[in-house]
């Protein structure tokens, strides 16, 4: 459990110890995780591998990974830097494409972290929104 009340599982195909006297603390393939926030929302995210920093308390998931969010979006990137103290989900390089309940959007960056207000998604750098009104 975070800091700020988020529930965060892990699971993995294979996984295997990281190496003493390194940050390396592990690393993963064939990678599932779930983050369910404290006000009841979740967010799968899939991965081909991940690799836990053990200095720094974060794992990045890269090989292609697509996050689903109960709140109807579904954000696909190459790679993501999550923290495991507190919730802060970052893309890591590449372009990020989502779809959701307004549309399609593409973007150079996406960050689902706290604030004052609750838990926040943004999308960041060359936002570009297709929107779909409803039927």
């Amino acid at each position: 459990v975070t800091d700020d009340g988020a529930a965060l599982t892990i699971n993995a195909v294979e996984a295997r110890p990281g190496v003493a006297g390194t940050t390396n603390a592990g690393n993963a393939t064939g990678v599932e995780g779930r983050l369910e926030t404290s006000d009841g929302r979740l967010a799968d995210l899939t991965a081909a591998t991940a690799w836990l920093d053990g200095t720094s308390a974060r794992m990045t998931l890269s090989g292609g990974v697509t996050m689903v969010m109960s709140t109807g979006y579904t954000v696909r990137m190459p790679e993501v830097e999550t923290a495991l103290k507190h919730t802060d989900v970052t893309s890591a390089g590449g372009e990020v494409t989502a779809t959701g309940p307004v549309g399609n959007l593409r973007a150079d960056s996406m960050r689902l972290t706290t604030d004052d207000n609750g838990y926040l998604l943004v999308f960041n750098g060359g936002v570009r929104l297709i929107y779909q009104p409803p039927n």
